[in-house]
């Protein structure tokens, strides 16, 4: 059996507190995907829904005897036809939404606009992470991701990057390498991104610990 709770964020989130337990769901369901949509929904009842202040921005803890633990950002409650009803709806999303959603690409000039347009050269997936994606994190609430295994040594060519977010950093650079990028969750102190070659690494299961 399934033990799930609430926090809000992930636990390896400085400062992030527990909100509760989902004492009871009347259903649930995850969809496992390697990209596109995935995660948990769940149907539970609006008590514990208010009990907990479960809200959209707050995460779902999952400890599952067989799939491990995983954590989900929460995208949307809704009641579905938006009246009062008795339950509600909890659709949680994958680490990349969540990072998605949480500030974008810029720099921060200590004099003048902030800036949100580049045109880089060619450079390698490790370099424009460097450049890119790892700035700016903890002013995001994301110190918490830290780079893995970048297996894609070459260089590549974006053209313009225009107030991009850092989800559309990482969807442009598997387009152009054919690479996967995946997130790792490291106990409760971090979540590693790594870039890797789908044809030479084997699969991982999804949902078994912190792999989304």
């Amino acid at each position: 059996m399934a033990i799930i709770q609430v926090w809000t964020g992930p636990r390896c989130q400085s400062g992030a507190e527990p909100l509760g337990p989902v004492s009871h769901i009347q259903s649930g369901r995850v969809t496992e995907a390697v990209s596109g949509a995935q995660g948990p929904v769940l149907t539970i009842s609006r008590a514990v829904a208010d009990t907990i202040n479960l809200r959209a921005g707050a995460w779902l803890w999952i400890s599952h005897p067989r799939r491990g633990t995983s954590e989900w950002p929460i995208l949307s409650v809704t009641t579905g036809d938006g009246l009062a009803r008795d339950t509600v709806t909890v659709q949680a999303g994958t680490i990349r939404q969540a990072i998605a959603l949480r500030g974008g690409i810029r720099r921060v000039n200590r004099f003048g606009a902030v800036t949100k347009t580049f045109t880089p050269g060619a450079l390698t997936p490790a370099e424009l992470l460097a450049q890119f994606f790892f700035q700016n994190l903890a002013a995001d609430n994301l110190a918490w991701v830290v780079r893995g295994t970048i297996e894609y040594e070459a260089t590549i060519a974006l053209g313009t990057i225009a107030s991009w977010t850092r989800g559309q950093l990482l969807d442009a650079i598997e387009r152009a390498t054919g690479f996967r990028f995946v997130f790792t969750r490291i106990g409760d102190s971090a979540y590693q991104l790594d870039l890797r070659n789908p044809t030479t690494t084997t699969a991982p299961v999804l949902l078994t610990p912190g792999v989304t």
